[in-house]
């Protein structure tokens, strides 16, 4: 199916993305659809905080957040379609993606439920930090020195992909 036309949702304001457009990934789907993501770190990430809540929250709590994170989604999406701020050539690389029309027509167009893939209240007989995972002579830890479980089932691979929780470091002067 077709694209839908993009509105740019309620509350957009032009200012949440004015340092976004430099670290966008787009890798195609079938369907002539495509997956479009942000790395965050080296720019300023437009939703942190905007989640804050969601998982210890009620169905009132959850449903504004989500309708939040969708409006500034839609947002998003506008600014890099329409903004003057954005190169004429990548506004129109950014018009060719839109809602489709086929998936999530319930929802208008958007998935049911937010992607959490972790939630800060999660806690374990394990919690695995920074420390377990790089080296760090340095601050006088050594790789050698964490633990290891004799009960491990599966080992795995995938970089350190935290997202910024809040727009500013304690103290910092500078915008993540």
């Amino acid at each position: 199916a077709g694209p839908l036309q993009l509105k740019p949702g309620r509350g957009y304001e032009p200012a949440h993305f004015n340092t976004l457009v430099r670290a966008l990934s787009v890798t195609p789907l079938p369907n002539h659809k495509t997956d479009v993501n942000i790395n965050p770190r080296p720019l300023g990430f437009p939703f942190p905080e905007l989640n804050r809540g969601y998982i210890t929250g009620d169905a009132a709590t959850r449903t504004a957040i989500s309708n939040r994170i969708r409006n500034r989604t839609l947002g998003l999406l506008w600014f890099l379609q329409n903004d003057t701020q954005i190169p004429t050539q990548h506004r129109q690389i950014a018009r060719q993606y839109h809602l489709p029309q086929d998936e999530f027509t319930d929802n208008r167009h958007f998935p049911w439920q937010l992607y959490i893939r972790e939630g800060r209240r999660l806690q374990g007989e394990f919690t695995l930090t920074e420390r377990h995972i790089t080296h760090q002579p340095e601050q006088g830890i050594d790789q050698r020195e964490i633990e290891t479980f004799a009960d491990t089932i599966a080992i795995g691979e995938f970089p350190i992909d935290s997202f910024p929780c809040q727009p500013r470091q304690p103290g910092d002067t500078i915008v993540l």
